[in-house]
């Protein structure tokens, strides 16, 4: 195949398209030396690019660059490429096209008819050979072509979201200054840490609205609270009442109705059923009728009766002691 250069996104795109023409996936893959390929290859370390190491992980295959300057370390190769390149580019010669995709379907056709000329000594050609020697020892492809992905570097900023076209995608906040690498595909943001362990995911946004994506567990629990805050309105709160009985639901329905504008009985609904989550169901659901009864619809009152019921069944159930030959009063003691 023909590719304008040499360039990550177009080496990695003719990596998979190699393997999908193979029908298969060997078990070492050895490509040259370059930087889409390998960030350092040395005697003594090699790291590959995240790059390439996504696509070694997805087709469960290892790569072990050529070392530099040393054609001879995949001789067979260099031997094929100078051949294909003699025949593909005599035929190739003089002609014009007017897009890589041209360019790459006839490509396809000279390189087929190549494939199956017969070997000028000896019999057969270099497809029966492939399909009887090579094709047999190769693993299966998965079910879907990997999808190559943008890939950008980023430090995480003390708002702990990501820029990427326009739009804001959120890591955990203790990611606060350390380097993420973001991996943008047309459906995805996959959010990785220096060593390319996944953090997040995010839907890739292209609406104009909402320019931040976040998760609510990214945040500190300071931001979180606002951020539920903000998501409320009340509907949500008479939804949230709801869940702790039919008293608690005509509390606080009466408590929106209490204020002039409903947006000012957020902060009361709020603190009214955050003391309903903290206790059992059946205290505050008493609590709300009692106040109910009382036409009494306030944050501070329904506080304060819940805190006196609460009191009150722990008195009793301190004085009251269940008969038993084993307990012994004070006057055991005499």
């Amino acid at each position: 195949m023909a590719f304008p250069n040499e360039q990550t996104p177009n080496f990695l795109q003719g990596t998979i398209e190699a393997l999908n023409f193979y029908g298969g996936v060997p078990k070492i893959l050895k490509p040259d030396n370059t930087k889409a390929a390998s960030i350092k290859n040395t005697k003594d370390v090699l790291i590959l690019n995240k790059v390439y190491e996504d696509l070694q992980d997805y087709y469960n295959t290892v790569i072990v660059p050529a070392p530099p300057l040393k054609p001879r370390a995949k001789s067979s190769v260099e031997n094929n490429v100078r051949w294909i390149e003699t025949h593909l580019l005599e035929k190739l010669k003089g002609r014009r096209f007017s897009s890589f995709s041209e360019l790459n379907t006839e490509i396809s056709i000279i390189t087929d008819e190549l494939n199956n000329r017969e070997f000028s000594k000896g019999k057969g050609n270099r497809k029966e050979v492939f399909d009887k020697y090579d094709k047999p020892a190769l693993k299966p492809l998965p079910h879907e072509s990997l999808k190559p992905c943008t890939y950008v570097i980023k430090t995480v900023p003390n708002n702990y979201h990501i820029e990427y076209d326009h739009h804001y995608y959120s890591v955990p906040h203790t990611y606060y200054k350390q380097e993420v690498t973001l991996k943008a595909s047309y459906f995805d943001i996959i959010i990785c840490d220096s060593m390319n362990h996944l953090i997040c995911t995010h839907k890739r946004a292209y609406k104009p609205y909402p320019k931040y994506i976040t998760k609510e567990e990214h945040m500190p629990e300071s931001h979180r609270y606002y951020y539920l805050e903000n998501k409320m309105n009340a509907e949500s709160y008479k939804s949230w009442a709801k869940s702790y009985g039919p008293n608690v639901y005509e509390f606080i329905c009466k408590v929106i109705g209490t204020f002039r504008y409903e947006e000012q009985s957020y902060k009361s609904c709020n603190g009214i059923l955050h003391m309903c989550k903290n206790n059992p169901k059946a205290f505050s659901d008493v609590v709300a009728k009692i106040c109910l009864e009382s036409h009494i619809y306030s944050y501070t009152d329904f506080k304060k009766m819940l805190t006196k019921l609460i009191n009150e069944k722990k008195t009793n159930r301190s004085e009251t002691l269940p008969e038993h030959k084993n307990i012994r009063g004070k006057s055991h003691y005499e």
